[in-house]
């Protein structure tokens, strides 16, 4: 039966021949090329041609709703691929993985320009974040911002002023009432790597580096609280550069300070959802609903079809 659904010749055997179908077919589905027949790639080869036809249709509809000009060049982010492509002159120039936002902090949709790249850029941590998981931590441990490399700020701009973390009492200070701010300085524990790329939403998501590489590994990588971490941060930053930007930047880093560079020509961002995409080869891929858009989709569409049909 396996045999007959990958498309393989007949065989009583699991074989190499086999085991490399089985790989091909994961690396399509968004799963693990482990060549495993786990019970996540039994799924995916128990979807109906109907199913995949209704989520190549939903796919096509999100691409009605995206901007014709994406902008030459221009940065796209798939978050059910996790992948990041460059395209320039209508090609894709450069590809590399992505981190996007967990379920519960996902990464939202938009499209934006890179205005400005921020080199060793210190960490002002969303207020979200201070307030789920540091404020519970400084209740218990006054020191616990030292251990994590963090300055406590109270105020902004020219009255910012940095405030000792022991001389305050945590247990009066609530979630909806935080006054201060929260700073890592650069470094090899910042989050954000070596690397930011300053966008102008209002959502407060933007691409940065990250020390940390392991989970580019993975196939599902939905972990981050909403920014998008992206694989070889530094290449993306010198594929979108002038010469001039690219000494700018070179000089930056050998300065442990941050470096705010900006732009002369702005990058257009877009980070889209398609759980169903070809790749330049022609080859059909199907990513993980992360977020869970194709069903409700998918039961609007039905209401507008059955309205059409009362009309007619």
């Amino acid at each position: 039966q396996l045999r007959q659904r990958l498309g393989v010749a007949p065989g009583r055997r699991f074989d190499a021949a086999l085991e490399r179908s089985v790989r091909r077919f994961q690396e399509l589905h968004g799963i693990d090329p482990h060549g495993v027949v786990s019970d996540a790639t039994i799924a995916e080869l128990n979807r109906s041609v109907a199913d995949r036809i209704g989520q190549l249709e939903l796919n096509l509809e999100r691409w009605r709703w995206i901007p014709r000009k994406l902008g030459d060049p221009h940065v796209l982010v798939n978050i059910p691929g996790f992948d990041l492509v460059l395209s320039r002159n209508g090609a894709r120039v450069w590809h590399t993985r992505v981190v996007a936002g967990k379920v519960f902090t996902p990464t939202p949709l938009f499209s934006d320009r890179i205005i400005a790249i921020v080199i060793h850029p210190p960490w002002n941590v969303p207020e979200s974040i201070a307030v789920n998981e540091y404020l519970p931590e400084l209740r218990e441990n006054r020191d616990a911002l030292a251990r994590h490399g963090l300055h406590l700020l109270e105020k902004s701009g020219d009255k910012a002023h940095e405030v000792d973390p022991r001389k305050v009492d945590w247990d009066s200070v609530s979630e909806d009432k935080f006054p201060y701010r929260l700073r890592q300085d650069p470094g090899a524990e910042n989050p954000l790597g070596q690397v930011k790329f300053d966008l102008t939403n209002d959502f407060q998501i933007y691409l940065h580096d990250t020390p940390g590489g392991r989970a580019f590994n993975r196939t599902e990588r939905d972990l981050s609280h909403g920014c998008i971490r992206v694989q070889n941060a530094l290449e993306l930053a010198n594929q979108i550069v002038s010469d001039d930007e690219k000494s700018e930047i070179l000089r930056a880093l050998d300065d442990p300070k941050d470096k705010r560079i900006e732009l002369a020509s702005r990058i257009p961002v877009h980070i889209f959802y398609w759980t169903a995409w070809a790749d330049e080869a022609g080859d059909l891929h199907f990513g993980p609903d992360v977020y869970g858009f194709d069903a409700p989709q998918r039961q609007a569409l039905v209401r507008v079809a059955q309205k059409k049909q009362k009309r007619a």
